[in-house]
């Protein structure tokens, strides 16, 4: 009998649907069965957050996600952007390369896709509850170019990260200044900060112990 990764999360979600419930861990594992169902290539293309943060939950650090590397990318044009003038547009730009709103509408789209209920998505409440177990599962978890992007033609990433250095020469921006990883912790209140997800854009390490970094809210209030 030939392997049906959507059947398979059709009955796991119906399984939960019936019993009025949902652990965290199931909420995680929602992630782990639709990423058996956007194995392919092609799905993954149209599927370019969900499939990131399908893979997300898999790795203890994210280094070969196309996706990935599009979000560090993304923040460091913003920090360029913003170099010479205000950085404030940076916390929205980082939000928006996170893009978990982006992930709520791919899953409706692959759930409806696939006559899979979506209920948990669709319903604001549900959501929230959901977005809070996937931000405890990927906290400390980096996105991170690989060791050798800089020097290795074949590297995963090195066509986002040639594109973030030219972009920042074309700016007059600092090449050393570069986003490096960019991570999501739990922070208890800090000062007039409420606790909460806090990403953090490291953009500056000269080693594990001496680095720059910007932090701001992960907004997941849509």
């Amino acid at each position: 009998m030939k392997f049906d990764p959507a059947g398979r999360l059709r009955s796991h979600m119906d399984s939960i649907k019936n019993r009025g419930g949902l652990t965290y861990a199931e909420m995680v594992d929602i992630l782990r069965r639709a990423r058996l169902v956007i194995e392919s290539p092609l799905l993954k293309k149209n599927y370019p957050v969900l499939s990131l943060y399908c893979d997300w939950v898999m790795h203890g650090e994210l280094g070969k996600n196309p996706g990935g590397h599009e979000v560090l990318r993304a923040i460091d044009k913003s920090i360029a952007d913003t170099w010479h003038s205000d950085p404030a547009g940076v916390h929205d730009a980082v939000n928006q390369a996170l893009d978990l709103g982006g992930l709520r509408k791919e899953i409706i789209r692959l759930f409806e896709a696939n006559r899979i209920d979506s209920t948990i998505f669709s319903v604001k409440g549900n959501w929230l509850e959901f977005l809070r177990a996937l931000l405890m599962e990927i906290a400390e978890r980096p996105i991170i170019f690989p060791d050798n992007v800089a020097t290795d033609q074949r590297a995963k990433g090195r066509k986002a990260f040639l594109a973030m250095q030219n972009y920042r020469a074309s700016k007059g921006v600092p090449l050393d200044f570069s986003v490096t990883r960019v991570a999501i912790a739990y922070r208890e209140k800090d000062g007039s900060d409420p606790p909460g997800y806090y990403w953090h854009a490291r953009i500056k390490e000269d080693s594990p112990e001496h680095f720059v970094q910007i932090i701001g809210p992960v907004d997941y209030s849509d």
